[in-house]
């Protein structure tokens, strides 16, 4: 029976557990659509939400912050992003997507609920949390690539006495203004936050890294930047070499060379998406304030010396704050130990299908990476693992009722 107590014996002392057939943790965007999916397959489910609220990572992002895929293919399955939303949406209109999103479905959550540990019980699989016990035949993990903001562990960061801080951190440019700011990092986020920060008001903005962006404006000849991202989502490799050639030929038609700005050329798009997991990222006024000289392009960061950084080209920067954009990880062999695989950054190797056979009823989702977005596979990838658990839950009860007669 769905939501039933039962008295399981859990580290040594006698604990409530609720069951359910399927858990969902984290009510982001990826576990909000597995659950509604799981529960239009009527299947009973949960979702177990750390925060007070959904889409709470979106909500902690900073403000001005937009999404780099139009609003049609980052909706999620069974209900549209609103046509009144901007093309690209703002992070306030994302969350509040997810918010009828959640009410649309009726979901039940279970919000401050963070999980701490997750162990397989027999064939099910018991999940501790701030909140109590839960128990279930099938989990769905959805807690994102976001979940730990990562530092660099430089050289000489101990005796570091200037303000640092990660971009999660990261709100507005009103506390910089008429302050240096140095922002490590080639991704959208050191992109977005040095722009702002350009036009803001900041005295100085350097932006430092080690491996050239591949930067794209938001159309290129009429065409939406995120449209020439689909084809390499399926490309072949040999095919590969060519696409990014054409892309760096169009990129460098829109912008013109920008190796006199300290951007040097960069790996190619697709290679770079396929092996590193780094995305394009959207110009939003970047090589605008580039060429304007309001922000520097600097060398990676080789270690700190006093109140000093030092670049990998032995120059000293002494700025009053330092934003690491460098990163997450998503930590999930923090839940599991060694019951799942993960890479360095933390994230499971199978997405969106059964981890493995020595893990029964595990699935993450949420974790893809795609040159044309992470959202997009959210439209059909909840809807696949549903309809797969749905199927599993058939056939276990046809094989219980044959072997009942």
């Amino acid at each position: 029976m769905p939501g039933r107590i039962t008295g399981v014996m859990s580290l040594g002392e006698a604990a409530a557990v609720e069951f359910h057939e399927a858990v969902v943790i984290g009510a982001g965007h990826a576990g909000l659509g597995a659950a509604a999916m799981l529960l239009q397959e009527k299947v009973d489910t949960i979702v177990l939400e750390r925060s007070d609220c959904v889409g709470s990572s979106w909500r902690s992002r900073y403000n001005g912050l937009h999404l780099n895929i139009v609003r049609w293919d980052c909706s999620l399955p069974g209900k549209r992003i609103p046509r009144s939303f901007a093309i690209y949406p703002s992070r306030e209109e994302y969350v509040q997507y997810l918010e009828s999103y959640a009410k649309h479905f009726r979901i039940p959550l279970r919000f401050e609920a963070e999980a701490d540990t997750i162990r397989r019980d027999g064939a099910e699989w018991l999940i501790s949390t701030k909140a109590g016990q839960f128990c279930c035949r099938w989990l769905i993990v959805a807690t994102g690539e976001d979940r730990i903001p990562v530092i660099p562990d430089w050289p000489g960061l101990d005796g570091f006495k200037g303000e640092l801080i990660h971009s999660s951190a990261y709100k507005t440019p009103t506390p910089y203004i008429g302050r240096s700011v140095l922002v490590v990092g080639s991704g959208d986020s050191a992109g977005d936050i040095a722009t702002k920060l350009a036009d803001g008001g900041a005295a100085k903005v350097w932006n430092s890294f080690r491996t050239p962006p591949n930067i794209v404006p938001p159309r290129i000849f009429g065409i939406r930047s995120h449209v020439l991202g689909f084809p390499g989502d399926f490309l072949p490799e040999r095919f590969v070499g060519p696409f990014d050639a054409v892309v760096r030929l169009l990129r460098w038609l829109v912008y013109g060379d920008l190796s006199k700005y300290g951007v040097a050329r960069a790996p190619g798009l697709i290679q770079r998406v396929r092996m590193d997991r780094r995305s394009p990222v959207m110009d939003r006024g970047y090589i605008a304030a580039l060429k304007a000289g309001k922000i520097e392009v600097v060398p990676g960061v080789a270690a700190f010396d006093g109140e000093d950084v030092v670049l990998k080209s032995g120059r000293h920067l002494r700025p009053d704050v330092i934003i690491a954009a460098t990163g997450y990880n998503a930590g999930v062999d923090q839940l599991f130990g060694d019951t799942v695989s993960v890479d360095v950054r933390g994230i499971p190797s199978v997405q969106g299908e059964p981890h493995r056979p020595a893990a029964p009823g595990l699935y993450f989702i949420g974790f893809g990476f795609h040159i044309s977005g992470n959202l997009s596979e959210l439209k059909l990838h909840p809807r696949k693992m549903a309809r797969a658990i749905a199927r599993d839950r058939r056939l276990a009860g046809t094989v219980r009722q044959a072997s009942s007669q």
